[in-house]
């Protein structure tokens, strides 16, 4: 499956010749999201707008193909625009049910993005996909907060141990699996409780709010995560509100990880389980093989995608 993105830019008429400047970079220089060729495709000049007597600006628009689309934006701040006051730039990536918006703000394209609660609660419930209980998303740049969170379920599994979130993400070796979120090549799924009145929602839990995720990171050979197999293999972490424990929400995360991961052409996964941890079970039902032990003797388990 292609991982596409759909772009829009308007410019001043006088810099109509950097919106072609621009399109031929995309086609030719480009770079893809996990950095192997160059090319992403390009935009076509399709209209001006504002009149047809008098003209206001022109407009690209176009489709493009695996772009590492952070790079397209610092592309477009660094072009030598005329009037970059005027220039609109709007990108509505696969994964995403609306268009992000970036615009000039002394001298720095800055994104103007709707803010969290509208994009929960306008945008992503709509045509999502329903699990029980609730309904899943993709994880956002917001969900820094909600991540950690669940890094602190996952680690406290067993019912005797209770680290503070403190004590787990202060420790360097738990908190580079949330540290920096959102990457240019993190993704990650949420899953969130069916805002529907007629719903029973667990204790504590309002409709509408997350319950779980999970998530894929890639980590470096001088820094690796306890399920570590090479720095080209992201590891995955899942979480779950422990009300939420054993509804079905944990494989639906897994599988819905599984199929956006192999979208963005990942080859395989990795992970790590404490011996006696359920999840093990989950794992192994959905394909995961123990492959090795790190040094605590947890397991480490991989999965091929695709």
């Amino acid at each position: 499956m292609s991982w596409v993105a759909n772009v829009i830019l308007t410019t001043d008429l006088a810099d109509e010749v950097r919106g072609d400047e621009l399109s031929q970079w995309l086609r030719e220089q480009a770079p893809t999201r996990h950095g192997a060729g160059r090319g992403v495709g390009g935009l076509a000049r399709t209209t001006t707008w504002g009149g047809w007597k008098n003209p206001e600006c022109a407009v690209f628009t176009g489709v493009l193909n695996h772009a590492d689309l952070d790079a397209v934006v610092r592309h477009v701040e660094r072009m030598p625009w005329a009037h970059p006051e005027f220039l609109q730039l709007l990108i509505q990536d696969q994964e995403e049910f609306f268009f992000r918006l970036w615009m000039f703000r002394a001298g720095r394209l800055v994104e103007l993005t709707p803010p969290q609660s509208q994009v929960e609660e306008e945008v992503w419930p709509r045509g999502l996909e329903q699990v029980r209980g609730g309904y899943l998303r993709t994880a956002l740049p917001d969900d820094a907060e909600l991540l950690a969170d669940m890094l602190v379920e996952a680690i406290n599994w067993p019912e005797d141990r209770a680290l503070t979130r403190r004590q787990i993400l202060d420790d360097p070796r738990n908190a580079h699996y949330v540290a920096g979120w959102k990457r240019d090549t993190d993704f990650g799924v949420v899953a969130v409780a069916d805002p529907s009145p007629d719903r029973s929602p667990a204790a504590d839990d309002a409709p509408g709010s997350p319950v779980g995720a999970a998530w894929l990171r890639y980590l470096p050979a001088d820094d690796p995560g306890y399920g570590f197999i090479d720095a080209d293999t992201p590891e995955m972490t899942i979480g779950l509100y422990q009300p939420w424990r054993g509804r079905g929400i944990g494989r639906a995360l897994l599988r819905r990880l599984l199929t956006d991961a192999a979208g963005r052409g990942i080859t395989r996964i990795s992970l790590s389980v404490e011996p006696g941890n359920g999840a093990q079970r989950l794992y192994e039902s959905e394909g995961f093989v123990v492959v090795g032990t790190d040094d605590g003797g947890s397991l480490t388990m991989l999965r091929e995608v695709g």
